[in-house]
C-alpha cells in the first residue's frame, strides 16, 4: 500500500502538470490570436487606418490577444487559474 507522502507527491506532480498544460495552451492561444490579427484583421482595416483620424486598437495584435485573454479570465473553467 502506498504511503501518504508518496501519494501526496504524485497528486502534487499531477496538479503541476495540469497547470503547466493550461498555461502552455493559453500562451499558444494568445500567439494564435496575435498572428490572426496580423495576417487577417490588420490588412482589412489598413484602408481605414490611412484615412481615419482615430486610433483603431483592433489593428494591434497585442490588443486582440489582451481582449481574448480578458474574456477567458471570465470563463468559469479558468477563473481559479488566474488567482
Amino acid at each position: 500500500m502506498p504511503s501518504a507522502g508518496w501519494l501526496s507527491q504524485v497528486l502534487q506532480n499531477r496538479a503541476q502538470a495540469e497547470v503547466a498544460d493550461k498555461a502552455q495552451m493559453l500562451i499558444q492561444s494568445m500567439s494564435s490570436v496575435r498572428d490572426y490579427t496580423s495576417t487577417h484583421i490588420g490588412p482589412l482595416l489598413q484602408p481605414q487606418l490611412n484615412t481615419s483620424p482615430s486610433f483603431i486598437p483592433e489593428t494591434i495584435p497585442a490588443y486582440s490577444a489582451t481582449e481574448v485573454f480578458q474574456n477567458l479570465r471570465k470563463s468559469e473553467n479558468y477563473r481559479e487559474f488566474f488567482l
